[in-house]
């Protein structure tokens, strides 16, 4: 092997290949190395770099010592870039341990050299000084002849005495300014360093407090925000209420006078007519002004002119204006600190018009941020890798203030501690509008099960069913008869025809409904007639049946005819089916699995983070506000025009009032028997949602599991590995 970076014949410029992190470690660890031998002193720059590339060959890597010594030389400069630059900002040189490592190192040998050698450096000037000047002597002599023995001065000797004695005093006392001065470097150093950390503990207290003493003003301008904003609308609930009371009197009151009128209009003459309905317009006025202004007239005791009715009224309409203009004026007005409200939803499963009414509802206030998600299994990632990793990220589902899961991951995430329970959700009205039904659904407890006296975990904006759908032209060409229950799918005409969801529970769910039992059966030996051999025998006949098992692909083969019946959710079948012809989409009559979307709101405040827009904070004050908002009976009309599938949760066990349809837009009904996107009362009663899995329950679908003989990938293979993964993770279900 050649090695990189050497010069080539004719000049050839060699691209000298790239250093890794490794081999860059390498170098460093041997430049070290190389340092720490006894002659490293005495060797040249050249023979030092050529003994790293040495140490590097040993180590398979293959450089020369030009390019060891080029690769040192800018580790040197980002290392002393990173010295000097500010601690608090992001590390500019990844090897910066490794090089502060190496020149602590040398510095700690220079200064153990230094002290080591002052005191032999004086000795051997000691010994040295002498001998240079006896040999002066001698030739001083020996220029000078004998006389210079004999004739020297005696004090030309003492002189000389004198001084070896005053150097061979001063060379102990340098080497000890040295050695002091260093210990003095030293000492200011760590004292400069002590200072350092202290006014960086400072600031860091500093801060912290100083974010506590924010979050408490945000916390209590939000308070006094939130208690104007109640005070207004119970002011204009009230106004509203003694209003519509006072039309509701009036119109009474009219309608007995127009009704005492036309019996005795026959009887009498025009005249008489004419005077009878003034006086009764007079009594009119008169019982109106009575009403509105007891005490006053009253007082007055005089009969109210002709146009005082009118008068009232303009007054009256002319007030209800000015508290709908304060009410406007409230909305707008712009606040300094605006109230956050992030929410993570799933793509297409809420109106976008709500968006849009509810910032018109709150006003200028309002910092909305309305984020969607293409399915649920991306927001359930995103908040689990908050939790394996124990930070939050300011723009993942975590950091949300509300975000959207299925109803059958709510125990699972609840276990996982991914959620918080809603907060005094029992003295809300939108928790006092839902049946009691959903409230046995949403009351949990720590572990997941449904508990009557646990938390609400979540608050459900949209539901649905199971459903099959079938081609009607294929049917009526085979002679076939409609589906209308789980017992058709195992018809013989039909084997190799359908396509289903690959969901555990709703596969399985499928057989037991088939054999009479609950989808939340929690004993298959006791429970199901026959045991659990019967549900091994449907459950293998099943196989047989479903073509393809596949939650991503099962509508796409319903759609270009290669199955010609199709099992899965309501919100995916129903749009499919309107987009195609003669298509039938039914719930079974023996009933079906159900479904729902939930608000809940994630567990980010046991979270510590000091980056901007991490919300370590509570969820935002107006929760309840948009929980409030998804309830009411206004946002169930796109639901029931089926402008969105599912249906609101206002009217899982109320039914669903009729919308009025438009003459000129006439809309191909689909062959269904949902009603507005509900099913009829009688199979609603059958329908259940989907609870937990008990541990017995787990085992019967172990054993299911472990007795089906293993398909070849692509039919059953998928389902069945699926099934095995979720219960030996115990599953979400």
């Amino acid at each position: 092997m050649m090695e990189a970076g050497g010069g080539g014949a004719g000049g050839r410029d060699e691209r000298v290949p790239p250093w890794g992190a490794q081999e860059t470690r390498e170098l460093i660890v041997a430049r070290g190395e190389v340092e720490r031998e006894a002659n490293a002193a005495r060797r040249s720059a050249k023979s030092m770099w050529e003994a790293v590339a040495a140490r590097l060959r040993e180590r398979g890597y293959r450089r020369t010592a030009d390019q060891c010594k080029c690769k040192w030389k800018n580790l040197v400069n980002r290392y002393k870039g990173k010295e000097t630059s500010d601690p608090e900002n992001g590390r500019q040189c990844p090897f910066f341990p490794e090089l502060h490592a190496v020149f602590t190192e040398r510095a700690r040998n220079m200064q153990r050299q230094l002290l080591e050698s002052e005191p032999g450096a004086s000795v051997k000037r000691k010994l040295k000084r002498p001998s240079g000047d006896r040999s002066s002597g001698e030739s001083d002599g020996e220029d000078g002849g004998v006389e210079s023995q004999d004739e020297e001065p005696m004090h030309s000797r003492k002189r000389k005495a004198d001084d070896k004695k005053q150097q061979s005093q001063r060379m102990p006392e340098k080497s000890r300014t040295g050695v002091s001065s260093i210990h003095e470097l030293l000492q200011d150093f760590l004292a400069q360093q002590q200072r350092i950390d202290i006014q960086w503990q400072e600031t860091v207290e500093r801060r912290a407090q100083e974010r506590i003493v924010f979050e408490q003003e945000w916390r209590q301008t939000m308070q006094n925000l939130e208690q104007e904003r109640l005070m207004l609308e119970h002011s204009w609930m009230q106004r509203e209420e003694q209003r519509r009371m006072r039309e509701e009197a009036r119109a009474e009151k009219r309608d007995a006078l127009l009704t005492r009128l036309q019996a005795d209009a026959p009887g009498r003459a025009g005249l008489e007519c004419a005077n009878a309905a003034a006086a009764l317009v007079l009594q009119l006025a008169v019982c109106s002004l009575l009403f509105l202004f007891p005490s006053r007239a009253r007082a007055l005791a005089l009969p109210p002119p002709a146009g005082a009715a009118a008068a009232i009224e303009a007054a009256q309409e002319e007030e209800d204006q000015e508290w709908e203009a304060a009410l406007q004026k409230w909305k707008t007005k712009t606040y300094a600190l605006s109230v956050p409200l992030r929410i993570v939803a799933l793509r297409g499963s809420f109106p976008p018009l709500w968006i849009k009414d509810f910032v018109e509802s709150q006003g200028k206030r309002l910092k909305f941020s309305p984020e969607l998600r293409a399915n649920f299994d991306g927001i359930f990632s995103d908040m689990s890798q908050c939790m394996d990793k124990g930070q939050i990220q300011p723009k993942s589902a975590m950091a949300a203030d509300i975000v959207s899961i299925g109803d059958s991951w709510l125990g699972y995430v609840i276990r996982k501690g991914l959620l918080e329970p809603v907060k005094n959700a029992e003295e809300q009205d939108w928790f006092h509008s839902l049946s009691d039904r959903w409230k046995v659904h949403l009351c949990r407890n720590q572990n997941g099960e449904a508990d009557p006296n646990g938390s609400v975990w979540g608050v459900p904006y949209r539901w649905g069913t199971m459903v099959i759908a079938y081609k009607k032209n294929k049917f009526k060409r085979h002679n076939l008869k409609p589906i209308q229950d789980w017992e058709d799918l195992w018809r013989p005409e039909l084997a190799g025809k359908i396509s289903m969801v690959d969901s555990p529970r709703e596969v399985i769910g499928a057989v037991l409904k088939h054999l009479g039992s609950s989808y939340n059966t929690v004993d298959m030996e006791t429970d199901v007639s026959g045991g659990r051999e019967a549900v091994l025998e449907s459950f293998t006949q099943l196989q047989k049946q479903v073509q393809l098992f596949d939650s991503m692909n099962y509508l796409k083969s319903f759609s270009v005819g290669d199955v010609w019946v199709a099992v899965g959710w309501s919100s995916d079948v129903v749009p499919a089916a309107k987009r195609m012809s003669n298509v039938a989409v039914v719930v079974p009559k023996s009933g079906s699995s159900l479904w729902a979307d939930l608000w809940v709101i994630p567990c980010a405040t046991r979270f510590q983070t000091d980056q901007i827009g991490g919300r370590t904070r509570g969820p935002s004050p107006l929760i309840h506000q948009w929980f409030d908002f998804c309830l009411q009976s206004a946002r169930s009309l796109p639901f029931r025009r089926d402008v969105i599938p599912g249906a609101s949760p206002l009217h899982l066990e109320n039914p669903v009032p009729e919308v009025p349809q438009d003459k000129n837009k006439r809309k191909p009904k689909l062959d269904t028997n949902l009603v507005r996107g509900v099913p009829p009362p009688e199979i609603l009663e059958k329908c259940e949602f989907l609870e937990p899995l008990s541990g017995k329950a787990l085992e019967d679908y172990q054993w299911l599991v472990s007795r089906m003989q293993r398909p070849r990938p692509g039919l059953f293979g998928t389902v069945l590995q699926k099934i095995s993964s979720v219960l030996d993770l115990k599953s979400r279900f």
